[in-house]
């Protein structure tokens, strides 16, 4: 993990950027395994409360497209991993989609 290699907002503290750095790997992780997105509660159980997902795909780390039945894929757009995803929705279209406009086109 080296959390230099994304494109941090200037009032992110270190241990926020750490923290976040380790999401995204447990994110990367998941798309190489072809799984969901992992939950809140997954980070949390991991030491892992903050930033929540929606912060990292409003800075353009991340795409997060919501589906019904609160699925949720999410693309990463930026760093090391930029272009991985985890699983795709089973059907439909998002009704909610935070992050850069097109998958791939982040910072």
């Amino acid at each position: 993990m080296t959390d230099h290699a994304y494109p941090w907002p200037d009032h992110m503290d270190a241990n926020t950027r750490r923290n976040a750095a380790l999401i995204i790997d447990l994110i990367a992780d998941a798309a190489d395994r072809g799984e969901r997105c992992p939950t809140t509660q997954y980070f949390v159980r991991r030491g892992l409360s903050s930033p929540p997902v929606a912060l990292l795909a409003d800075i353009g780390i991340l795409r997060t497209e919501v589906y019904g039945r609160n699925f949720r894929r999410v693309f990463i757009c930026a760093g090391p991993h930029r272009g991985k995803s985890t699983r795709p929705a089973p059907q439909g279209e998002p009704y909610k989609v935070i992050g850069p406009e097109r998958p791939g086109v982040g910072l």
